[in-house]
This record gives structure tokens, sequence and C-alpha cells, in this order.
């Protein structure tokens, strides 16, 4: 009879008997059958099985391992620097074999222990504050170069959703990009238009708003034409090389109302901020405030035009000079 016969016929003789009894003595099970499957395989035994249970060869394990603790740790460390590489390379194999069961496994144990591995990462960080520090210090001077690329790509790259959404709702509204929900949405200050804002700004806000608006608000604008148009933007009192801005001052909440009615477009030249993204607006009285202070706050009484028509229409059109608009004391 060849050996494959042999091999055969003793897992079918397994199948039938389905249970067997430990051999040890002292078995923490004293003596009952148990399922095939709390034993290991060995091709050496008629049955194809350890005489042992799983159970009793790990008791055993454990015995050892406390009465000769210091020679297994040095004999561990032996073997693992005399086959350093062929370790990783068994690793790395088995890792690309199995990375579909691995990152599941992973993936259900960080939700299982969420809070747990969280509680031991600050336990951790801790305790070993002056050697996460050094560690970080060589780190950087080792791959400056690789750090700084990095650091730059990810300060560029766009804000996402869940990363981000906790810290800011509190201070700013929120939504999930329609065209990619991973992606992070706000609204701009000076326009009131959604965009999608970098991980550089988020943190740069986050960092104003933490340390009580010291250097600043840090707000977010959808572009440097917002950014420079509004009002309120670096304002301090008599800064060095003061230069005013491109926009009057009329109220926040009613510019971004009437832009945002006049879907971002100037409605003299036509142009667009989807078109045209850097692209200044400004929120125009029809009716100077002067004449009538009421209607001020009327969005009837408001139109939106880039910056070029804005100055255009003060130059050129009768009653709408800046010094016909000043109030006569």
């Amino acid at each position: 009879m060849d050996l494959t016969t042999i091999q055969r016929n003793k897992y079918f003789f397994m199948d039938e008997i389905k249970t067997k009894v430990c051999s040890n003595k002292n078995c923490v099970h004293g003596g009952k059958p148990q399922p095939l499957t709390n034993f290991n395989k060995h091709r050496g035994h008629k049955d194809g099985l350890t005489s042992n249970c799983k159970d009793c060869i790990k008791a055993q394990k454990d015995k050892y391992y406390v009465e000769n603790r210091e020679k297994v740790l040095a004999d561990q460390k032996k073997y693992v620097e005399e086959n350093h590489e062929k370790i990783l390379e068994r690793h790395k194999k088995y890792y690309q074999e199995h990375i579909d069961e691995r990152l599941e496994y992973q993936a259900n144990y960080y939700e299982e222990n969420h809070d747990k591995i969280l509680e031991n990462s600050k336990i951790y960080r801790d305790n070993h504050k002056e050697d996460i520090k050094e560690y970080k210090a060589n780190y950087y001077e080792e791959n400056k170069d690789n750090v700084s690329k990095k650091q730059k790509e990810y300060n560029e790259s766009l804000a996402l959703y869940d990363s981000c959404v906790d810290k800011l709702m509190i201070y700013e509204e929120v939504q999930k990009d329609k065209d990619n929900s991973d992606l992070l949405q706000v609204r701009c200050k000076y326009c009131g238009r959604w965009f999608n804002p970098t991980n550089l700004q988020v943190k740069n806000r986050l960092a104003s708003i933490n340390s009580g608006f010291i250097n600043g608000e840090r707000n977010f604008y959808c572009s440097d034409s917002c950014k420079k148009s509004c009002p309120s933007y670096r304002q301090r009192k008599y800064p060095k090389g003061f230069k005013q801005n491109t926009s009057r001052e009329v109220q926040p909440e009613l510019r971004k109302m009437v832009l945002a009615r006049d879907n971002w477009t100037c409605q003299k030249c036509g142009k667009s901020k989807d078109e045209f993204p850097e692209l200044e607006l400004h929120c125009h009285h029809m009716f100077p405030i002067n004449e009538d202070p009421v209607g001020s706050a009327d969005m009837d009484n408001c139109i939106t035009y880039c910056k070029e028509c804005h100055k255009w229409v003060h130059m050129n059109v009768p009653g709408c000079g800046y010094n016909e608009m000043k109030c006569s004391e």
C-alpha cells in the first residue's frame, strides 16, 4: 500500500472517530474525550495527531517558559539575530499571501478595541515623552528632505470630512462634497461659497481657534481674491504698510446672500467664480447708503459686480462717485 493510500485511510479513520482522549495523565480536561480539532497534526502518529491535546501542550510550554524565562528569551534573541533576513522574507511572503485577511482582521480588531488602543497609546506616550522626542528629532535629521516633501504634499492635499468634521462643526458650516463624499467642504468667509479647503487651511484655522485668536482668525477663503477683498482680513489699527481693501465693508451676511443670489457672477461682464476662481466679487448698493440708510440691508438694493466693473460704475455712473457719496457734515 502506497503512502497516499495510508494517509487517505488515516484521515478517513480520524473522521470516523471524531473524538480522542489526551494521553497526558494530568490533562486539564480530566481524561475526557475531546474533539479532534483540539489536537495538533503529527505525521509520525498513526492517527496523524499529537498524543497530548493543545491545552496540555500550551500548559507545558507556559510552565517551561516561567521556569526558564531567561534561557528562552536568550534563545529567541539568538535565533532572530542569526535568521533576521529569513524571518523578514517569511513574514513578507505570508503578508502578501494573506493581505485581505490581515486587513480585515486589523480593521475588526481596531473597531472592537478602539478605546483600549487609544488609552494604551496615551499611557505609552506619557511614559516615553523624552524617547519619542529624541526619536522624532533623529528621524527628521536623517530624513529631512523626505519629511518636508511629504509634509508639503499633505498640506496641499484636500481635507477629509471624517478627519475634520468633529473639530470644525462647532465653529464653521461644514458639509460633504457632493461629488466626493470623502472630502470636506466649508463656506468662504467673504463670498459664502462652498469650497474644498486644504489640510493646511484647516490646520491654521484650528490653531487660531485653540490659541484664542492671538494671531488672527485665519478664516477660510476660497481664493486669494476673496482674501484680498474681505474687509476684515488681517485688520489691525494702522499697521505698517497699511493698504485699504478693495471692497468697502457691507454687512457680511448681506454680501454672502447677494453673491449667492447672483450665483457668484458679475452682473455686468458675466464673469463667474466657476470660470475664474480668482475673480474678485463685490456687493454694490444701487442706491447710495447716505441717501437711503434704511435700505442698506435690502437685497433688492444690491447687485454683484467684479472688482473692475465695480470700479467702472463708481467712476462713470452719475451719483455713484466716491466723493459724491461722502456724508456731508
